[in-house]
């Protein structure tokens, strides 16, 4: 399964929380975390106050 390219928003944060999401990522990963769970922990780190950017 390919993975859509993720395009980050024009926010003041977006890069920073992109690199947070991918280390918690690579955390799940590790502890053997479904792909579900994986995309879960993206999604909810890279939009944590997203709208506060």
């Amino acid at each position: 399964m390919s993975h859509p390219e993720y395009v980050l928003p024009n926010t003041l944060h977006a890069g920073y929380r992109y690199k947070m999401a991918m280390k918690h990522v690579e955390t799940a990963k590790a502890a053997g975390k479904s792909a579900e769970e994986i995309h879960e922990v993206f999604n909810i780190i890279s939009n944590f106050f997203q709208g506060n950017s």
